[in-house]
């Protein structure tokens, strides 16, 4: 460990994180050190789940159910995401991962689904990040994404998750989504 860094003589650099995703990376690590726990998987859960919101009386009463999370998500039947959604996908429940909703492109391409791009709007902006993503995911005829199924889904970071068969395909899928 660092320690033995320096016995060892070993300069340490500092940690300048220059983007927010590199800040949250290095206040999650912080805060598994300060935890102080010895139990690895105990460790790793605690470090899956950083930086989600607490699920508050309010978030539960919000999203007190899969109804209410699509309706707050702006998939009620009258929006037009839920009516692209309707058209061109296939909604289910993820296999193995009840917590999630899972839309897949019909017909769906014959490609796996390798690459993630995991997509972190806060959470009162859910709606409006699938909003503005189910057209180009669309488009672009990416297999799959999922999103948060309940107050705990949606408090997450990883609350949006894309699904692409190859990294490039994923890194247009990014770019896109990035520009709009």
């Amino acid at each position: 460990g660092v320690e033995a860094a320096v016995v060892l003589g070993v300069k340490i650099p500092s940690l300048r994180p220059h983007s927010r995703p590199s800040r949250l990376s290095i206040d999650a690590l912080r805060y598994g050190q300060a935890l102080q726990l010895t139990d690895g998987p105990a460790l790793a859960a605690r470090l899956y789940l950083y930086n989600s919101m607490p699920v508050s009386p309010r978030w539960t009463r919000l999203l007190g159910s899969e109804t209410a999370v699509r309706k707050y998500i702006g998939l009620d039947r009258s929006s037009s995401t839920r009516r692209l959604l309707d058209r061109s996908w296939k909604a289910g429940v993820a296999p193995g991962a009840p917590g999630w909703l899972i839309w897949r492109l019909r017909p769906s391409p014959p490609e796996g689904c390798r690459f993630k791009l995991y997509i972190s709007p806060r959470c009162e902006h859910l709606g409006l990040a699938l909003r503005a993503s189910v057209p180009i995911l669309t488009e672009m005829e990416i297999p799959a994404f999922k999103v948060g199924r309940d107050a705990h889904g949606v408090l997450r970071p990883d609350k949006f998750v894309v699904y692409a068969p190859t990294r490039p395909v994923l890194q247009q899928a990014q770019a896109a989504l990035s520009s709009a």
